[in-house]
């Protein structure tokens, strides 16, 4: 399975160089711009644009080779895959992803989303594989969304909602699992 998308955001509270580095980094499939060794490093705003040697940015994109394994399914919901991803927009929204950030995430998905009747969607909150941001953030606002066509959810899951204070970073992604 490849972790789809995920979406780095970084907004210092003035214009700085920082450092962005992933775990695994052997494990990322697609980069934009291209993943150095080492790491990103970008000139950043406070408005989130990024500058780099490769040019100008909104945000750093990869995707990362995952097993199955890698993730929880016991916390997630269960709806009607015509609108599943609207559902996915909702808990960025309540957990603090700003407007920019949701629209990045419904540009993408728009012209990809798969169709399917039912799908169960595990976010992950806890278990994402590293993320090393140099300096260090004020705020960290992370969540990726497990998709598939089964509903194995047994609870309802809590989603934190952060209050983005100083030098905040964000990430979203999605990993949409083959069918078993």
């Amino acid at each position: 399975s490849t972790a789809d998308a995920p979406n780095v955001y970084l907004y210092p509270e003035q214009a700085e160089n920082i450092r962005v580095g992933v775990a695994s980094p052997a494990r990322i499939t697609v980069a934009e711009p291209a993943y150095p060794r080492g790491g990103w490093k970008v000139w950043a705003e406070p408005d989130g644009r990024l500058h780099s040697a490769a040019g100008e940015f909104d945000y750093l994109f990869y995707e990362l080779a995952m097993q199955r394994r890698d993730f929880q399914y016991e916390a997630g919901w269960c709806v009607d895959g015509a609108i599943a991803q609207a559902t996915i927009e909702d808990a960025l929204f309540d957990m603090g992803f700003t407007a920019l950030e949701v629209e990045d995430f419904r540009d993408y998905w728009d012209a990809v989303w798969p169709s399917a009747d039912r799908v169960g969607i595990y976010p992950q909150i806890d278990r994402l594989p590293g993320l090393f941001v140099e300096p260090r953030p004020d705020t960290l606002v992370r969540a990726w969304f497990v998709v598939d066509d089964s509903c194995r959810a047994t609870q309802w899951p809590e989603l934190p909602m952060v209050e983005r204070t100083g030098f905040t970073a964000a990430e979203w992604g999605v990993v949409i699992l083959p069918p078993l």
